[in-house]
């Protein structure tokens, strides 16, 4: 089966390429391979080692559109539920990394993408904030931490979703 032959090499050069820590290379053909893959658990397993690549990168866009692949391909809410569990885990993991490396900016970068993303509630929300004007504080970037001290103190707003008829 060609088919099988394909998904068989791209994941095989996913790995080469992640061994040698080229992660972009190693997210695009763990993405080929998810795309060959028949199953739909296949598929979610190939995108998911594909966020992991991109993770390693910092490349949210792509992250989103892994995400989103994955998403599509999760069947019923639970596996949808542990695909958010899944992100939020893993960019959790690497921002704490970060924060132990002393890089705060890179934490900084991921903690206000979790802050902007679906996947969190509201009182992770109110963490991360509180997180990210500790580490401007730290960096030294006052007015970025004294506003993320005031959002972390107000009610998080919900996003306004309107019908059809521009009504709420």
């Amino acid at each position: 089966l060609p088919n099988d032959a394909a998904r068989f090499c791209h994941i095989q050069l996913a790995d080469l390429y992640a061994q040698r820590l080229m992660y972009g290379p190693a997210s695009r053909h763990m993405d080929s391979a998810a795309d060959t893959a028949v199953t739909f658990k296949d598929k979610i397993v190939y995108y998911l080692k594909e966020i992991n690549f991109l993770l390693k990168m910092d490349d949210f866009l792509m992250i989103d559109k892994a995400y989103k692949k994955a998403m599509l391909c999760a069947n019923n809410p639970a596996e949808k539920e542990s695909l958010r569990a899944f992100l939020k885990r893993e960019m959790l993991v690497l921002a704490e990394d970060y924060e132990k490396k002393n890089k705060r900016s890179h934490a900084i970068t991921i903690y206000e993408r979790l802050i902007s993303m679906p996947i969190t509630n509201d009182a992770e929300k109110k963490d991360f904030m509180a997180r990210v004007a500790s580490l401007s504080s730290k960096m030294g970037r006052i007015k970025e931490a004294a506003r993320y001290e005031q959002m972390a103190k107000r009610p998080i707003e919900k996003p306004r979703n309107l019908d059809d008829d521009g009504k709420e």
